[in-house]
């Protein structure tokens, strides 16, 4: 969790040291709906959103929803963030995928670009077991190519 009563770089700054240092925490700001300063937040890496004097029924559910993977914007916010990000589209609830798929798609993302036989190496499984979890993923996801599977495993926060 993240209070902002007021948008200051700092808040922005020190946002962005958490996201780095603690990647696979979900941060949520805490803000009034009328201070912009959850918008600049978004940009450092806060996955969700909710109004500082908010229900703890709606705190907890949004956390919740946090945990699952999910990222949580109101529709106020989201529609601020379209009013200053024309060419945004709206985030989709992406469900968390296996250990052994998200394994799978971190060896997809690498930096070496490798091949499906490596990447297959790599985990110690068959070829065709890999080829098993692209069309999983394909399928799950909808997704059509091997670009896709990164920019997947980016949007899960895995690389």
């Amino acid at each position: 969790l993240l209070c902002c009563e007021s948008a200051t770089a700092q808040a922005c700054e020190l946002l962005q040291w958490l996201a780095d240092r603690l990647p696979n925490c979900p941060l949520l700001v805490l803000g009034h709906d009328a201070d912009p300063v959850h918008l600049d937040l978004f940009g450092a890496g806060a996955r969700g959103y909710c109004p500082l004097h908010a229900e703890p029924a709606t705190m907890r559910s949004t956390m919740l929803h946090l945990l699952g993977g999910a990222y949580s914007y109101p529709p106020a916010t989201w529609a601020a963030i379209r009013r200053r990000l024309p060419q945004a589209t709206a985030p989709v609830d992406l469900p968390m995928p296996s250990r052994l798929l998200c394994e799978f798609l971190v060896h997809v993302a690498a930096p070496d670009t490798p091949t499906y036989p490596e990447i297959a190496r790599r985990m110690g499984k068959s070829l065709p077991a890999v080829e098993q979890y692209r069309k999983k993923l394909f399928e799950r996801y909808d997704i059509k190519a091997k670009g896709g599977l990164v920019l997947l495993a980016k949007r899960l926060g895995l690389v």
